[in-house]
């Protein structure tokens, strides 16, 4: 492997904005290969059978983790973008808007064993609304992986049952 690359260096932030720019990390072929190997990396040996992507920068992610793990995908998407039936979940995301997401009505069989990739968690809505989807579906929820997992969502209860890692803490 190449030398390691800071990969804290590669994100921006802007005073304005309640949220970090990934862009530089994802633009960079090397930091975005060790981005991919560090979330999957603790998932290797747990059985994943499909990778579910949350709407936005999770799904660019989800897509290389489901390679490195050689599993299927799911796309967890905004209403209506799915050309097919599909089951929701809503949640109220970061600024308190009420949001959903849907999967295709046959994206996961019970027994599935998902692993949930996302960039970044401030509250840790999305990743709650994506179990309460999984687990609905008779899967289970192997734990979640993201780039950054705020303090607040890792103290909170309803993610002591899960496995929660993260590639960098911001």
């Amino acid at each position: 492997m190449k030398k390691s690359i800071d990969l804290r260096q590669l994100i921006r932030e802007r005073p304005d904005k309640r949220r970090c720019d990934l862009t530089p990390l994802f633009g960079n072929a090397e930091a975005l290969r060790q981005t991919v190997l560090h979330i999957a990396e603790p998932f290797r040996m747990k059985g994943v059978t499909k990778v579910a992507g949350l709407e936005g920068m999770g799904l660019a992610l989800a897509g290389a983790v489901a390679q490195e793990l050689r599993s299927g995908l799911v796309l967890f998407r905004k209403p209506g973008l799915l050309a097919w039936d599909t089951h929701s979940v809503t949640f109220a995301d970061y600024t308190g808007e009420s949001k959903a997401f849907e999967i295709a009505s046959d994206a996961l069989a019970p027994g599935d064993r998902v692993l949930v990739v996302d960039d970044w968690t401030e509250t840790g809505s999305q990743l709650q609304a994506a179990f309460q989807m999984i687990e609905r579906q008779r899967a289970t929820v192997v734990g979640a992986a993201l780039v950054n997992i705020d303090p607040a969502v890792r103290r909170d209860p309803r993610f002591r049952s899960y496995e929660l890692r993260a590639v960098l803490e911001y």
